[in-house]
């Protein structure tokens, strides 16, 4: 039992470093895209 338990958290945490990268990803293309329109405008 301890053990699902143990095993579901280390799924659990996989799937929260996937979610934190995609976010990461968002914000550094947003800070991007906002120097490119500065230098453009």
């Amino acid at each position: 039992m301890a053990e699902d338990k143990r095993v579901s958290m280390e799924e659990a945490r996989k799937d929260d470093m996937k979610h934190r990268r995609q976010d990461y990803a968002v914000i550094v293309l947003g800070l991007i895209l906002v120097g490119i329109a500065k230098v453009v405008a």
